[in-house]
């Protein structure tokens, strides 16, 4: 599968980079879970973006080393061509478990598009067999690995749920939806 930026044009809704606002999304409360949450912060070390894309442990395609076609050709059989593409590695783009659905960028919540000093985004998968629940991918498209000027670094990261297990520690769960999209926000 193919991570792929289209040339195609389309109208424009808002300026790239500009904030979301509060009104753009209609949530609803739920459970408290701050109580749950303190726990697992306490028990499990805390990392920040920065971390997460320095420590990609997979390598993503980009350039002439990604050979997927992501479009195929259009209406008139021309061939579409993205102005830029990237292609997951091997084990993650013919994996029938789980499937990309939502791809968003610190560009959705910051007018100067940064994350500390990168622009990384962000790709919500969901488990098509069920149970794994929803994992996000962090990718800097940036930053070449050192000695692959072709690769990117990227790490999956489960999305998931604090509770008390059964003997009153706490832990954490899948959260088992379908990520049908997704935003960066804030």
């Amino acid at each position: 599968m193919a991570l792929s930026i289209p040339v195609i044009g389309s109208p424009a809704q808002a300026a790239p980079g500009d904030p979301a606002t509060a009104s753009s999304f209609n949530l609803k409360s739920g459970p408290d879970l701050s109580g749950q949450v303190a726990d697992l912060k306490a028990a499990l070390p805390a990392q920040g973006v920065q971390d997460l894309l320095d420590q990609g442990n997979r390598v993503a395609r980009t350039g002439a080393s990604c050979t997927t076609d992501p479009f195929g050709s259009g209406d008139d059989g021309k061939v579409l061509a993205p102005a830029r593409k990237l292609c997951w590695d091997p084990g993650d783009s013919t994996t029938e478990d789980w499937v990309p659905q939502g791809i968003t960028g610190v560009s959705d919540a910051q007018a100067d598009e940064l994350w500390g000093t990168r622009k990384p985004l962000v790709t919500a998968w969901y488990d098509k067999v069920g149970g794994k629940g929803v994992r996000l991918s962090f990718l800097d498209p940036e930053t070449a690995v050192p000695g692959d000027p072709d690769g990117r670094r990227y790490r999956h990261v489960l999305l998931v749920e604090p509770y008390y297990n059964s003997y009153g520690h706490v832990s954490y769960k899948a959260v088992d939806v379908h990520a049908g999209g997704i935003a960066w926000y804030k």
